[in-house]
């Protein structure tokens, strides 16, 4: 929740920027969640920084509901980002899930920026007949990585009228 407070208080700066011609933002739906099992972070110097990789143990997501609906294939995946030298964070997710209902796999690629919150665009790539309206979905997502390091990810999409 801490990513819809911090998302609406954005909205609301560009709304009272904008004055009487500001454009209304879209309400969000929530989508579900995207939780990855990783490794600890490898840090490695670069010209522009310093890389973070990590590899996946496995993980899950779920729908909207809370449902378990795909598991992360472990192994599959990786990268966390990069620290500029200003020591801005770039997170830079690639992954790959098994859907369980069907068998099918989808991709999903996640970048963004971190400036206190961790926010991402979320991109899906599947042949899943059940969830292929991910492919068609403009979706953003905020980032948190817990204590044992788990990636957890909240989806939204801008609605309403999303096949869901």
């Amino acid at each position: 929740m801490r990513f819809a407070k911090s998302f609406l208080a954005v909205v609301a700066l560009f709304s009272a920027v904008g004055g009487a011609n500001a454009v209304s933002f879209p309400p969000l739906l929530y989508l579900g969640t995207i939780n990855i099992n990783i490794t600890a972070g490898q840090q490695i110097p670069v010209y522009e920084g310093t890389r973070v990789t990590n590899s996946y143990l496995g993980g899950y997501a779920t729908d909207k509901d809370g449902n378990t609906v795909a598991h992360i294939v472990p192994g599959e995946g990786g990268e966390g980002g990069l620290t500029n030298a200003k020591g801005l964070f770039h997170p830079s997710v690639r992954g790959v899930l098994q859907f369980d209902n069907d068998g099918s796999y989808g991709f999903f690629t996640m970048e963004g920026i971190k400036n206190g919150t961790e926010f991402l665009y979320v991109n899906f790539g599947t042949n899943s007949t059940k969830y292929d309206y991910l492919n068609k979905l403009f979706i953003i997502s905020n980032a948190t990585k817990t204590a044992d390091n788990v990636l957890h990810f909240d989806l939204f999409s801008p609605g309403p009228g999303l096949p869901l």
